[in-house]
């Protein structure tokens, strides 16, 4: 009996490079649902909390 190997694959989480946190990433994940329009408004308070 062969023993089948299981090969470990780093799983790119990137948007085109792109800080998950930029306003331009945030776009994309709410056009796409993966952001809440709720989650969207953390973060951009959130960043407008930092400048």
């Amino acid at each position: 009996m062969e023993k089948e190997e299981v090969v470990d694959e780093e799983i790119d989480y990137s948007i085109d490079g792109e800080n998950i946190y930029s306003k331009n990433a945030r776009d994309l994940l709410l056009e796409d649902d993966e952001l809440s329009p709720y989650e969207e408004a953390f973060m951009r308070g959130y960043e407008e909390a930092l400048e």
